[in-house]
């Protein structure tokens, strides 16, 4: 005969253990600077990755690529330096990803190749909403 009790206080036992080492194992909360970060790599990675026009992103192995980008945007430690970092992260691309101080909407600077001012702008997929 099976000892019911038993087995549920085992179970009980197992469920306290298992729930105190989850627990204990959640990381610190993220430094306000830590989540603006995130979400600055998350935003330009989003672009970069669906609408940047250049040869190079049939060859990143976006996944991976967005895992190193995430652990380098906690390690930043004061908002200042979430500029830098993205630069740094989105070196691979070279010159063709240029970021600029500014709210979200700006003009961005033209990029000159050549002899003619160039620059890339998304605007949107084109569907009205009416």
């Amino acid at each position: 005969m099976c000892d019911y009790a038993a087995m549920w206080r085992l179970l009980a036992s197992a469920g306290l253990v298992i729930g105190s080492v989850a627990a204990a194992a959640q990381p610190p909360p993220l430094a306000p600077a830590q989540v603006e970060a995130v979400i600055a790599t998350a935003r330009l990675y989003s672009v970069v990755r669906y609408f940047h026009p250049g040869d190079v992103n049939s060859r990143v192995p976006w996944d991976r690529f967005l895992v190193a980008a995430t652990e380098s945007a906690l390690s930043v430690r004061n908002a200042g330096d979430i500029g830098s970092m993205l630069e740094e992260t989105f070196s691979v691309f070279g010159t063709d990803v240029q970021l600029k101080r500014g709210e979200f909407g700006d003009s961005a600077a033209p990029y000159n190749r050549g002899r003619y001012w160039t620059e890339w702008r998304h605007m949107g997929i084109g569907i009205d909403n009416h």
